[in-house]
Formats: C-alpha cells, structure tokens, sequence
C-alpha cells in the first residue's frame, strides 16, 4: 500500500481586518522586527480529519506594516 498522500488547500489574504473568532489559540508568539523565529513542535499539532490551522501574522498597534515571512 502506498501512503496516503496529504490534501491541503492554502489560502492568502492581505486585507484582513480583525482577529480571527472562535476556535482555540494554541500560541502566539511575538518575534522582533528583523529576527528569526525557528521553532520545532514535535507533533504538538494533530488534526482531525475536515480540522484546520490558521497562521495569523499581525503587526502591534495600528500601524500597516509589511510583512517577510517564510512558514515552512
């Protein structure tokens, strides 16, 4: 039998407004201007079949900021 082969859909959107409602926030982390974050989880993330994940990247306060991220 091969493995079963994973299904994602990844989505992207510049203009949103608000912080996500409902589900359960695992973590925030807060990352310095000009830094790297490298972080290792472990299986600390397990998702039942139809679940989902948001990766939710904000800028402190009010101010439009534009935002380099790579998330692998």
């Amino acid at each position: 039998m091969p493995p079963p082969v994973p299904k994602v859909q990844v989505q992207f959107n510049q203009n949103v407004t608000g912080v996500p409602l409902g589900g359960v926030n695992v973590f925030d982390r807060i990352v310095p201007p000009g830094a790297t974050l490298v972080s290792e989880e472990d299986g600390k993330f397990i998702f039942p079949s139809g679940g989902n994940w948001v990766l939710f990247l904000t800028s402190p306060g009010s101010i439009e900021v534009s935002f380099s991220a790579i998330v692998a």
